[in-house]
């Protein structure tokens, strides 16, 4: 596992914010922007040709979702980072179906479901393998299939997918080997 040496900052941080102080809040966000911003240009780079936001939009976007957050402890920064990982990727996912869905009409009125035809799949080939085989690796070595999902889909490095699964780095590496044997 990686070595943050802020990760006890952040984490003291944590503490205050789930005790109440949004001063505390304040101060995180300002300590993990460049973090959340450098994950956010990452995912981006995946979506370029889908999406249209920016990473600072997707910073802004992770904060007004975390400072409405009412649910839960947190238990540290690798918690907290992988849960922004998680919302950075919602937001962009939620970005590239809207701009989908007014490519194809959103504007149009919705049709009642008795009336409707059946939907057209409308995924790529690659979408389509690329899921089963994670679904297939799953089935033979479940860590395998978790390691490949957070490098891949979250664009996660090692120490941050080690830290999101709890185990060492070199223990991601053997995953990742194993998968694309």
């Amino acid at each position: 596992m990686s070595y943050d040496p802020q990760a006890g900052e952040i984490t003291g941080l944590l503490t205050a914010w789930d005790d109440g102080d949004l001063g505390a809040r304040n101060r995180l966000f300002h300590i993990v922007y460049p973090k959340l911003r450098h994950q956010a240009r990452s995912m981006l780079l995946r979506y370029r040709h889908r999406a249209s936001l920016e990473a600072g939009d997707i910073v802004s976007e992770v904060y007004l979702r975390l400072a409405s957050r009412r649910d839960g402890r947190w238990k540290n920064s690798g918690q907290f980072l992988a849960v922004t990982r998680k919302l950075s990727h919602s937001v962009l996912i939620d970005e590239v179906r809207f701009r989908l869905r007014q490519k194809r009409g959103g504007r149009e009125q919705p049709v009642p479901l008795a009336d409707a035809s059946p939907p057209a799949t409308d995924h790529r080939a690659d979408d389509v393998i690329t899921r089963q085989a994670l679904a297939d690796l799953r089935q033979v070595d479940p860590l395998a299939a978790r390691v490949c999902r957070l490098r891949f889909e979250r664009g996660m490095t090692y120490e941050e997918t080690a830290d999101a699964v709890g185990t060492s780095r070199a223990t991601v590496g053997r995953a990742q080997k194993f998968a694309r044997a």
